[in-house]
Formats: structure tokens, sequence, C-alpha cells
């Protein structure tokens, strides 16, 4: 059983990875649907799903994007060989690598995969520096695109995170 101290480190941890995973990398704020969009057409089967996983305890991670200032929590839906799929109650999903952002539905551009070679070892040896992250769309034609971006992994030191 995790304590209250031990499920605090480790949700800040999360919160911590994925804002420094999209941080310096991000889409523009244009690939991001609007909530009527995201919503419209949903199955009873989806919103379903996430209200068993929510009474069921599952984990739950608070995510906000920061250019529109839209949140919502998702729930940990699967954990595979440190990959973890996060799901919200309208059907759009995230996984993460180590806490870092790999993959996306539901939220424009599918985001189809990601690269985290460079950013892993840069994050997980708290070495600052440059790292090239390749990110892997599905385009409005069912073909994959992808897109380089130079990111500057920097140690911001110590935030204060609120949980609400």
């Amino acid at each position: 059983m995790i304590n209250a101290r031990r499920l605090h480190r480790i949700t800040r941890a999360i919160a911590t990875l994925a804002y420094l995973s999209t941080g310096a990398c991000t889409n523009d704020e244009r690939e991001i649907l609007t909530a009527e969009q995201l919503t419209r057409g949903l199955s009873e089967q989806t919103t379903a799903r996430a209200a068993m996983l929510a009474n069921a305890g599952a984990e739950q991670m608070q995510v906000r994007f920061l250019k529109t200032g839209r949140s919502g929590v998702m729930l940990q839906e699967t954990h595979r060989a440190g990959l973890v799929t996060w799901l919200s109650s309208d059907g759009a999903s995230l996984q993460t690598d180590k806490g870092l952002l790999r993959a996306t539905r539901g939220f424009g551009a599918g985001l189809m995969a990601v690269d985290l070679e460079q950013s892993h070892r840069r994050i997980f040896a708290h070495a600052e520096g440059p790292a090239e992250r390749f990110h892997s769309y599905l385009t409005g034609n069912d073909e994959t695109e992808t897109r380089t971006y130079h990111c500057d992994i920097r140690d911001r030191g110590n935030r204060t995170l609120t949980i609400a």
C-alpha cells in the first residue's frame, strides 16, 4: 500500500517529468482540438471504461495544455514495461515512458510515436544540454509525418507543485 507522502512524491515526479518532456518540445497550439470537437460522438463504452477505472481507484494525473489553459484528469489504464497509458473520460489518451510523453490519441494531430532516447539520457543522468527528439504525427491523409525538435534540457531548479 502506498502512503500519502509517497503518493504525493510520485505524483509530483510524474507531473514534473511530463512538464519537462513537453516544455521544451511542443506542438503548435493549432493542432489541439476544442473540447466540443473532442467530445463529439463519444461512445457510452468510453465513458463507462473511465468510470470503471475511477471507481477501482486507478492512479490519476492532471494534465494541462499550457498554451490553451485546458486541463483535465486522466486515469491510468495500463502499465506495461515502463509504458503507462492514461485515459480521459472523453476517450482521449496519453502514453508516457518513464514519465516522458510518448504518444497521444484524441488531442488533435495524433502523436503516434516519439524517439525519446536523447531526452531520456540527459534527463535521467541530470545532464544539461541539447537533445533532438523525433515526433511522428498522423496527417489528415492517413500518412505519418516526422518532425525533428531541437530541445535544450536545463535544470530550472525545484518548483512547488500544487495538487488540487
